[in-house]
């Protein structure tokens, strides 16, 4: 098994057009799901321990956060 060690640095940007699932669509009322907006944020984990979350952008399909998560990580084996 191949497992990670050292600095990481990532940079959440933007989303741009995101669709929603059907999960998100099962509250949704009226005939035009596809104009259906989102509350998307982003939820960063190495295995099971969370290390950054963006905040929510409200009633958007393509958010814009430009957040950035550093973190040290010893025998990580997924992001």
């Amino acid at each position: 098994m191949v497992v990670f060690n050292g600095l990481l640095k990532i940079k959440i940007c933007e989303g741009v057009n995101l669709k929603p699932t059907a999960g998100s669509l099962r509250h949704a009322v009226g005939p035009r799901p596809q104009t259906f907006l989102l509350d998307p944020y982003i939820a960063l984990n190495v295995d099971d321990s969370r290390i950054g979350q963006t905040s929510t952008k409200q009633k958007t399909n393509s958010p814009a956060w430009n957040d950035e998560f550093v973190t040290d990580v010893c025998n990580g084996r997924e992001v």
